[in-house]
């Protein structure tokens, strides 16, 4: 039986942090975590690079752009409204 090879991708979020993972088991859990860690970056210009020539790399990035931008778009909304409640106790 023929050992499937492992198919790596490699998401730079912005200079200086990269973050690779295996796109058949990708770990989102540590994605996600870094993600937060630098929620005040600018991912705009993320880049995404694959050893598998098949992989499609611009849906890829599109998908993780928009799931950051909403992430982002949520933690700016709770951050407001936590504000909103803190002026009414204070």
């Amino acid at each position: 039986m023929e050992k499937k090879k492992k198919t790596t991708i490699l998401i730079t979020l912005f200079e200086g942090c990269n973050f690779e993972m295996d796109a058949t088991a990708p770990d989102l859990d540590e994605l996600i975590k870094l993600v937060v860690k630098n929620r005040d970056e600018d991912f705009s210009n993320l880049t995404i690079t694959c050893d598998d020539e098949l992989f499609d790399i611009d849906a890829f990035k599109e998908a993780i752009l928009k799931a950051i931008i909403t992430f982002q778009q949520n933690i700016e909304l709770n951050q407001s409204k936590l504000n909103d409640i803190l002026k009414k106790i204070v």
